[in-house]
């Protein structure tokens, strides 16, 4: 395992101090294996969208686009990206930017961190 070592310099009496810490990069919990994922299902009122592209831009996951058709106001809607279903976490921040709330973000069920990673 790598180590890194942190200095410190103390204001008062220009003291140094310096330990050894391991490097927490590459890290895994112990306990991934017995650990479950969420996976949310996101549902758009295509009706109500006015296609700001919050949701797309603020998606920590990256799984929204635009589609290609229109509502009836003439709005280019959001979608999830095709074969992206499943990469959602059930963090709700589409949910929550959306300023005509056509958005809802529903857990669909938990799965092994292994079975979703891309």
């Amino acid at each position: 395992m790598d180590k890194i070592v942190i200095t410190q310099i103390k204001e008062n009496n220009r003291r140094i101090v310096s330990r050894v810490a391991p490097r927490v990069r590459g890290r895994v919990p112990l306990n991934l294996k017995n650990s479950l994922r969420p996976v949310g299902k996101v549902v758009i009122d295509t009706e109500i969208c006015k296609g700001c592209g919050f949701c797309i831009e603020f998606c920590p996951q990256g799984i929204l686009e635009f589609s290609d058709k229109i509502n009836k106001q003439g709005y280019q809607y959001p979608r999830v990206k095709p074969g992206m279903e499943n990469l959602c976490v059930d963090c709700g921040m589409c949910e929550r930017v959306c300023p005509e709330l056509a958005i809802q973000v529903y857990e669909a069920n938990r799965v092994p961190p292994e079975v979703v990673s891309a």
